[in-house]
């Protein structure tokens, strides 16, 4: 279950000026995840049995979990004593035609929902539309009531939206999914200009309560707790046009997945390559009476007792010991695998028929599969933050802050542990995460090994 400390998780990125800040998406992790497939719930075995690389299975597994967690805004799972449900938000990172479309028939998993979403929606709006036109020409001279226009019921909502129409969009729905196979439809909805919903994102991770006001609409919208999950798929350079500042919170709480460039010109008319699709929309009709079986209905999902103990042991060898994943990281890695599990868990006993029972309890299968699958999110995750940290500068940088990096430097001797780095940096007022932000910097130090850093000579004096 535990991952091999020494591994590192990201190739050394190239070096000199000219350095391509997209390289730092150039190869997915080292180790995929060791997973039993066979041993999934059966909807997520079959969703995942046909896919022509070990890369884009793991891709379209985590989208199918995300695509299903949405479904479940009556699932809870008590941690840190609120309850959370299933939402997560996953990021394919892919170069041109790597393989990001592979994520796609998860998509279609949710298409009977939408379907029977839609022919409920056409008949209000007959049903208002009639009545409306009843009222223009009659009801009105009458004094009448006018009719209210319908509440409308929907699943997924378009990344192309400005903030203020998602928040609308979180008040007037139990759930909502976006899945956007081109990041940069968010463009919009994360544009100040629109007003920003990156915080808006940030709060409904957490179903945090959220709030909207325009005087000029006279307009004030509470969503008290705002269930979303996301599926985003997209180019590096995609990431970098979205990603404001990694300092806002908003990258901590997405799990990125990174596809290797493909080596080689792939045949695009195998069967296999259509089988996703086509086992998506097979079991369509199926998800949607998962969604049917919850919806009404509140569910609570635990850990068992030595699930718990293993959880806590895991994540907090890594809060305190992990040299290359700063500590957000790994906190909402955890967030993220108690997610995993409890979509797991729900899947499997609908397809046991256990939904009978309103306290769900999760297997050692699906906690294994929760676990391998939260640690290499958070090493996946955590690399690509680390990186774009290295790389980006922040339009924000003062000169006190640039003396205390000159002086750390300084300070250092040539080669050095992370221990010795922690302890210079506290000594001239840098913080444990903005060191170990520092010591990704491949301008500044080679990595010899875990743990163990030098400093290159093209470092400031």
């Amino acid at each position: 279950m535990d991952s091999d400390d020494s591994l590192s998780p990201r190739q050394e990125m190239a070096q000199g000026d000219s350095i391509n800040r997209a390289n730092v998406f150039s190869e997915g992790i080292d180790v995929l995840p060791d997973i039993d497939y066979s041993a999934l719930p059966q909807m997520l075995s079959r969703m995942t049995a046909s896919c022509l690389t070990p890369d884009e299975r793991t891709a379209l597994l985590m989208a199918s979990i995300v695509v299903l967690g949405s479904l479940m805004p009556t699932v809870t799972l008590r941690y840190h004593g609120s309850p959370i449900s299933p939402m997560l938000y996953l990021f394919v990172v892919s170069e041109a035609g790597a393989g990001k479309s592979s994520i796609i028939p998860a998509r279609h998993l949710v298409s009977t929902i939408e379907a029977a979403l839609n022919t409920l929606n056409a008949e209000k709006k007959r049903i208002y539309d009639q009545n409306r036109t009843y009222w223009d020409s009659n009801g009105k001279k009458h004094g009448e009531v006018q009719p209210d226009i319908p509440s409308y019921e929907y699943l997924t909502i378009a990344g192309d939206s400005t903030g203020p129409m998602i928040v609308r969009q979180l008040s007037s729905n139990p759930s909502t999914l976006m899945f956007e196979t081109e990041a940069d439809a968010l463009a919009t909805s994360l544009s100040r200009r629109h007003g920003s919903a990156s915080s808006n994102f940030r709060k409904a991770f957490h179903h945090e309560h959220i709030s909207l006001a325009r005087v000029g609409e006279s307009l004030r919208i509470q969503c008290a707790r705002p269930c979303l999950a996301i599926v985003l798929s997209g180019t590096p350079n995609q990431v970098l046009s979205l990603v404001e500042s990694v300092e806002n919170g908003l990258c901590s709480r997405i799990a990125f997945i990174t596809l290797p460039t493909r080596p080689e010109f792939t045949d695009p008319f195998e069967e296999r390559r259509s089988a996703p699709l086509e086992c998506a929309l097979a079991l369509a009709p199926r998800v949607h009476q998962l969604w049917q079986s919850l919806k009404d209905k509140d569910y609570t999902v635990a850990l068992q007792q030595h699930q718990r103990q293993e959880f806590t042991r895991h994540f907090s060898e890594r809060f305190d010991n992990d040299e290359d994943t700063v500590a957000a990281i790994t906190l909402r890695a955890g967030v993220i695998t108690a997610r995993i599990a409890m979509v797991l868990t729900v899947v499997r006993a609908f397809e046991n028929n256990q939904l009978t029972n309103p306290e769900l309890i999760v297997s050692d299968c699906d906690f294994l599969t929760a676990m391998t699958l939260g640690e290499f999110l958070r090493q996946s995750s955590g690399d690509i933050v680390n990186q774009l940290r290295s790389t980006n500068q922040s339009p924000y940088a003062n000169n006190r802050q640039q003396v205390k990096q000159n002086l750390f430097l300084q300070q250092l001797p040539d080669s050095f542990v992370t221990a010795e780095a922690l302890r210079v940096g506290n000594q001239v007022g840098l913080s444990n995460a903005t060191v170990k932000r520092y010591l990704t910097d491949t301008t500044c130090f080679d990595k010899i090994s875990h743990g163990w850093y030098r400093k290159r000579d093209r470092h400031p004096p």
